[in-house]
């Protein structure tokens, strides 16, 4: 059967339709491909670079990934973007800094040869392009360097709309809401605020997740949220600290108890300070007999815990018999001198 024009045509149109679809059916399915393990590596890669400026390498790695399509095309494609950008900031500053070296030699050439040619329109270009350069962020630096992150932030925020390419500005922007972040999450602390300063942390740790300060900022709310012991508890705790030391006393473990003494006389609620300060002055004459020397300085601090003895409670009766009676004659002489 002979086919006409028409039939030709027709069998043509249907044909491309046809090969379409089919492009349309694999670009989508290339699309969707899941990325192999060796594409993650790459654009974790091109991050880094970023992060160190090295848009060079950033922009090769980025432009295969968006190149060969699928899932990380879009992120690849995101970074590059973000390299122009930088890329324009970088050209901005530079010209910046050329217009205002311009400004400064056209100055200086005005000092020395004031009827150069043209020197007046070349002196209003420089002044023209200084006067278009994005602010300073000085006024900023001084507010974040006082400790002041709440106006600093409010002051960084607001030259967003005359500067909103500024990579410097955005690295501002993001240290001073780190630090007050920071700040508020001490001063919840502070006001025992545990719930909103839990939820402030938070915050921080997806605001900045390898900021140092994170794991202490942890630790003090965990602490804060220990329960505390009770009074009668407490003073349970001291009891069992006395009675440690004076065992470490009789086992002749003198730096020990010692130790242990000095704790238990620091807490002022305590209610054996009597007891303590003179098995503090015990500890003192046992290491002096024990050396057979004369020390009149560590008498002097025996005879000091004594005395402080009896201050802390003027009807104490020391433990005679359980102590040297060395010690008692010490301590005797100290109270009658008292």
């Amino acid at each position: 059967m002979k086919r006409t024009r028409s039939d030709r045509y027709t069998f043509g149109i249907a044909t491309l339709t046809l090969v379409l679809a089919l492009a349309s059916v694999l670009y989508g399915q290339r699309e969707s491909l899941p990325a192999d393990q060796a594409d993650v590596n790459d654009l974790q890669r091109a991050r880094e670079y970023f992060s160190r400026e090295n848009y060079a390498e950033t922009e090769k790695i980025c432009d295969r990934l968006v190149s060969k399509g699928g899932n990380l095309a879009s992120e690849a494609q995101g970074l590059l973007e973000k390299v122009k950008s930088r890329q324009l900031c970088l050209q901005e500053s530079n010209n910046i800094l050329r217009c205002q070296q311009a400004s400064e030699n056209l100055a200086d050439i005005k000092n020395r040869c004031p009827n150069y040619p043209r020197l007046d329109y070349f002196i209003a270009k420089a002044a023209t392009c200084e006067a278009q350069a994005p602010p300073e962020l000085k006024e900023g630096e001084a507010l974040f360097k006082k400790g002041e992150f709440s106006n600093a932030l409010a002051w960084f925020e607001s030259q967003q709309t005359t500067n909103p390419n500024s990579a410097e500005l955005q690295d501002w922007l993001h240290k001073t809401k780190v630090e007050l972040q920071v700040q508020n999450i001490k001063a919840s602390l502070r006001n025992n605020a545990l719930a909103h300063a839990r939820d402030q942390l938070t915050e921080l740790e997806e605001l900045a997740p390898k900021d140092d300060r994170i794991p202490k900022l942890q630790a003090e709310l965990q602490a804060r949220a220990a329960p505390r012991p009770t009074e009668e508890k407490q003073v349970r705790l001291q009891d069992t600290l006395l009675e440690e030391a004076v065992r470490d006393f009789y086992a002749n473990n003198l730096p020990q108890a010692d130790q242990l003494l000095e704790q238990y006389v620091a807490e002022p609620t305590n209610r054996n300070k009597a007891l303590a300060y003179f098995y503090r002055g015990a500890i003192v004459c046992t290491e002096l007999f024990l050396s057979g020397a004369k020390d009149e300085q560590a008498e002097g601090r025996a005879r000091e815990f004594f005395s402080k003895a009896r201050r802390a409670d003027g009807e104490f009766s020391p433990p005679r018999d359980y102590v040297s009676p060395k010690i008692i004659e010490v301590y005797e002489k100290t109270a009658a001198g008292s």
